[in-house]
């Protein structure tokens, strides 16, 4: 259901008109994050999720503006993290190859220590932004690089690590410039020193302090314009999905009230083999990965006004209201998908997901706990051998693992 922003409402409108005015499609998101059809095929799916958010966040300020931040720039500073002396996260340590897969607030930590640089700054090129070739050729070459010895897991000095990487992902001389002379050769610093700060004015890195955003606490109903991404890294969270299915409308109520103040909503979820061909999930089958998206609609059986369609203007004050209600049925959630699965149809970046399946237990406890996914998990890559044999049992955990949503919701 899209629907636009309606003032006379208390909980605010799903879509402000500005947000509409700057859309191209279908989907609350800014037309960047589909008109060049990015994909992702090294599993940082939730890099794409949250440059995919930014974007969004800063037309909902600027309805002309058109970012395009770059996951590339945020894959190679996850990357340095595993690999430098002292830098890697608590929640890394354990591992024992590179990861590429990771989590939401991951990323967030990534924007505020590095911020962030555009795609075509940071070196990529149309093609790259289409099929991902630099990221795959810069994932083997550091894994090759692992192989032979010259860089080791969380045991390389940070100067070491930057030949690597920048070698790896073909940076230019200039962007080199630039990432010396914010963070340092040797990245003594980042952005949360007011001196790579102040460094940053004359290079293309952008501090999440400088990029000007809109969002919503939840207290008012309008969008607010008096924020920075910044803001925004410290306010917005990740909520888990409730295992408790009385918990669950309430749950969905507030991804819905996010949604009607034109914010999408990253999330994370498990990938079962139970793909159907028209771009959605129904069923659950066994857990093959996980997977980072951004919610940008729904669908839903509202009582007393019957099927408010995902991807049809709702400009009815009351439907709007009476969709929160405990009552409304949520047929599935709408989101922006970055799969390089061959098999998608030609321009297809969206899935939707039936609350039939992420309301399903998942079928394999093991490969439901909340760790990232660093493999490039689609429908295409799953073995059918994998389904052989008996059906593990059952966990309580449903199919949507968390979100990440904004203070007051």
């Amino acid at each position: 259901m899209r629907v636009i922003a309606l003032v006379v409402l208390a909980l605010g409108g799903c879509v402000p008109q500005a947000a509409q005015d700057a859309a191209s499609s279908d989907e609350i998101t800014s037309p960047a994050a589909t008109v060049i059809g990015r994909k992702q095929s090294i599993g940082n799916c939730w890099l794409y999720a949250s440059t995919s958010w930014a974007e969004a966040l800063v037309r909902l300020r600027q309805p002309t503006a058109d970012p395009d931040f770059s996951e590339a720039y945020l894959s190679y500073w996850w990357w340095y993290e595993q690999l430098a002396v002292g830098a890697t996260p608590r929640e890394l340590r354990s591992y024992k190859k590179l990861v590429t897969g990771g989590w939401q607030s991951s990323a967030r930590g990534l924007i505020g220590k590095y911020g962030m640089m555009n795609e075509l700054d940071f070196g990529e090129t149309l093609l790259d932004k289409r099929s991902e070739p630099l990221a795959k050729r810069a994932l083997a070459k550091v894994q090759a690089a692992l192989a032979n010895g010259q860089v080791f897991l969380q045991g390389t000095l940070p100067g070491r690590v930057r030949d690597v990487l920048d070698e790896a992902w073909e940076l230019r001389g200039s962007t080199v410039s630039d990432l010396d002379r914010v963070f340092g050769r040797d990245i003594h610093r980042d952005l949360t020193d007011p001196r790579a700060t102040a460094a940053s004015a004359t290079t293309l890195v952008q501090p999440a302090t400088t990029i000007a955003i809109a969002y919503a606490d939840g207290s008012s109903a309008t969008t607010s314009s008096e924020h920075t991404l910044a803001d925004a890294l410290s306010s917005f969270s990740e909520v888990l999905y409730p295992r408790e299915v009385a918990a669950r409308r309430a749950a969905q109520r507030r991804i819905q009230r996010v949604l009607m103040h034109g914010i999408p909503v990253p999330n994370e979820w498990a990938v079962d083999d139970t793909y159907d061909r028209d771009a959605s999930f129904r069923r659950p089958g066994r857990v093959v990965g996980h997977h980072g998206t951004l919610i940008v609609d729904y669908d839903a059986e509202v009582p007393g006004y019957g099927h408010l369609p995902a991807g049809k203007v709702e400009t009815r004050p009351d439907a709007l209201l009476a969709s929160l209600g405990d009552d409304t049925h949520i047929n599935f959630f709408r989101v922006k998908n970055w799969w390089s699965d061959p098999s998608f149809e030609p321009g297809r970046d969206k899935l939707d997901l039936y609350l039939s399946y992420l309301d399903a237990p998942t079928r394999s406890a093991s490969e439901a706990e909340l760790v990232p996914d660093d493999d490039d998990v689609t429908p295409s890559t799953v073995d059918a051998s994998e389904a052989k044999g008996a059906p593990p049992a059952p966990s309580d955990r449903p199919h949507l693992v968390r979100v990440t949503l904004p203070s007051g919701f």
